[in-house]
């Protein structure tokens, strides 16, 4: 999909399930996504909020650790 219109994107985004589901749709990546729904939420745009992904940190820190690479 070429640039969006902000109608398009609104549409968009409010008829997806999650950010990443604009990102497919749109063929943008999710930091332009995450960008222009936080603008035209500080614009007063009403964009429905998508649930946020849990993640267990503890299993996060334990990868890292497992993965360090010696400096």
């Amino acid at each position: 999909m070429s640039r969006l219109t902000p109608e398009q994107f609104i549409s968009l985004w409010q008829e997806s399930n999650g950010v990443e589901e604009v990102c497919e749709k749109s063929g943008m990546n999710y930091g332009a996504v995450s960008t222009r729904a936080w603008l035209y939420r500080k614009r007063g745009i009403p964009l429905k909020k998508f649930k946020e992904h849990s993640t267990d940190w503890e299993s996060m820190k334990s990868l890292a650790e497992k993965t360090k690479v010696s400096e």
